[in-house]
């Protein structure tokens, strides 16, 4: 599992059932957890892990154990240090820990979070998983944020913000980067894209992100303008305080344990199973509940791998099958990215970063006179393109029913189709402006399948990105719309002409580019945004839903998922604003249940 800044605490204290044990540190040591029994036991020390674990020992009658794959590395600076932090972009190390750079604040339009609930049960729709339901968890005081609005001299940069969009006295810090990015190709960026038809707006985070506009970072003001993490926001404050949170790192949950006595249909789980590559296996047990907080990738292989799945994969590792879930894995959406580069003119640019400027385009900017032709496109292809993606999905029926909201929420609500990033390269800041691009809301879908019943084998992932054609159709707008942009003042103005791909590769023509052209180089070039969703997806069963609104794993009844995967469509923002948000409500129904 990818690791975060993650983790780190303090050993736990006994309760009822639970054996008194000796506070620890963090630890690494598995003698210490092993055999002990936990009221909650938390896989995954990242963004949902660690705020699920706050708020859940809040109560010191409670006892919590987070297991994380990863160590302790809150102190290492291609963590903590945001402009260290850029040196990774393009590395093995960017791809391991996608989530490490900037983690820029953003969040999705109202209306994509709106739809969660209309993929649910009729009887899970009072839960509301909808944009005011989850709004209140990003922003309000009691929840995650601390928002620090701009100085003067941020102000001067052009740093805007609506107070009333965030919070002011949470865990996870936001504000704008100390050494902010001066120079003209900031201002000249945002006018540019409102030339061109985007609205420049104070604060794209109150739920209408279809704008250009500078954004927050996850930054501490306070600490000495370090990234501030659910590891630092969540786990710092509190590690020595609570002796009934225990984190233990280093080792890898191998899978769920299942009690063999359930006296109901719904299979209760019952502790977890860890252990290293080569090392000894050990047990730890939970009296209340087991929360998978892995990620889009490991959670479903956790999964799979203790039972939860299609049987028939199962069976062919060995996997004795205990719940029949076969969607999970299944519904993976990833987004695609690439960069548009044009040689500069030697504007004076200062400044350290990171990048902080974004322009949410959606499908009537992307296609213009077009659009009506892509609209039907939509409309008339969803039944084809369920029946080629329904391998990767419950059935082309369910699939179909997702892509009708999907639709509506593009082409009724406008939600942002792509996301155009002004990257103001620190290590090159005079002699080129760059755009990096990707289309937010695909149609294809993927899967992540365990290959082997060895824990240590990592999964297989199909993205099958580019597999329905809206998907490229809205890749390649996107493209020339950046490439239209560099010719368009003020922002023309910086460049000498493009150098990335460059007319030779794609030449232009009326359109900026044909499709062919555009779709050749994009397919040798793209790489991952790394925001994948939906492996575990909220949504109804017969939609191929692996989770209930309670975050409830269908035929357990104790066993949940926080985290990424379970948002069931792709959102119009980065991640992890939204995934604080499910956590901070996640935690408050399974307290709500206790």
């Amino acid at each position: 599992m990818a690791l975060m800044p993650r983790l780190s605490a303090a050993i736990n204290l006994a309760v009822l059932c639970t054996r008194l044990v000796q506070a620890l540190p963090v630890t690494t040591d598995p003698s210490a957890i092993a055999n002990q029994t936990f009221d909650y036991i938390i896989v995954g020390g990242g963004t949902a892990g660690l705020t699920v674990a706050n708020r859940l020992s809040e109560d010191h009658g409670i006892t919590v154990l987070v297991v994380e794959a990863g160590f302790d590395n809150r102190t290492d600076p291609l963590v903590y240090d945001v402009y260290q932090a850029q040196e990774v972009y393009g590395t093995n190390i960017y791809h391991y820990i996608p989530e490490i750079l900037a983690r820029s604040n953003t969040r999705g339009a109202s209306a994509q979070y709106d739809s969660w609930s209309d993929l649910l049960d009729p009887e899970d729709r009072s839960l509301e998983w909808t944009w005011d339901g989850i709004f209140p968890y990003m922003k309000k005081a009691s929840n995650a944020e601390y928002f620090t609005p701009p100085n003067a001299s941020q102000i001067a940069k052009g740093a805007t913000y609506i107070l009333d969009y965030h919070g002011t006295s949470g865990a996870i810090h936001a504000t704008f980067p100390e050494y902010m990015f001066s120079g003209p190709q900031g201002p000249y960026f945002t006018d540019t894209m409102s030339n061109l038809g985007v609205n420049h707006s104070l604060d794209l985070n109150g739920g209408d992100p279809n704008c250009v506009a500078f954004v927050p970072n996850s930054i501490d003001k306070f600490d000495n303008w370090h990234r501030s993490s659910a590891a630092t926001g969540y786990l710092s404050p509190v590690e020595n305080e609570r002796k009934n949170w225990a984190t233990l790192v280093g080792q890898q949950v191998t899978k769920v344990l299942f009690s063999p006595n359930a006296t109901t249909a719904l299979q209760v789980a019952s502790g977890v199973e860890f252990g290293t590559v080569n090392g000894t296996r050990y047990q730890a047990f939970a009296s209340r509940e087991v929360i998978l907080s892995a990620g889009s990738m490991g959670s479903p292989s956790i999964l799979q791998r203790s039972g939860v799945g299609d049987p028939a994969r199962l069976t062919a590792f060995g996997i004795t099958p205990i719940v029949n879930l076969s969607s999970v894995g299944l519904n993976l959406q990833e987004q695609a990215l690439t960069q548009l580069t044009a040689g500069g003119t030697n504007f004076t640019v200062t400044g350290e970063g990171p990048s902080d400027i974004i322009a949410y385009t959606n499908l009537y900017q992307l296609f213009g006179s077009n659009s009506s032709n892509v609209v039907n496109e939509i409309y008339e292809s969803i039944p084809s393109w369920a029946s080629e993606m329904a391998t990767s999905a419950l059935s082309a029926s369910a699939l179909e029913k997702i892509y009708a909201i999907q639709a509506r929420v593009i082409i009724n609500e406008s939600a942002p189709m792509a996301e155009l990033l002004y990257n103001t390269d620190p290590t090159n800041l005079v002699d080129k402006i760059q755009t990096i691009t990707w289309a937010l809301l695909p149609f294809t879908r993927g899967n992540v399948s365990i290959i082997s019943s060895d824990p240590f084998v990592r999964p297989q992932i199909n993205t099958n990105t580019f597999s329905v054609g809206i998907d490229v159709l809205t890749h390649v707008a996107a493209n020339r719309l950046v490439r239209k942009a560099f010719q368009t003042k003020p922002l023309s103005t910086l460049s000498t002409g493009e150098t990335q791909p460059g007319f030779t590769v794609v030449p232009t023509d009326s359109d900026g580019g044909s499709y062919d052209d555009w779709f050749s180089w994009i397919d040798a070039s793209w790489n991952y945004a790394s925001h994948s969703v939906a492996t575990c997806a909220m949504m109804s069963k017969s939609l191929g839903g692996v989770v209930d609104g309670h975050l409830r794993v269908y035929g357990t009844s104790n066993l949940r998922v926080v985290d990424a995967s379970i948002i069931p469509l792709q959102i119009s923002a980065h991640l992890s604003s939204t995934v604080y948000g499910v956590a901070e409500k996640a935690a408050a129904i399974i307290k709500g249940g206790q």
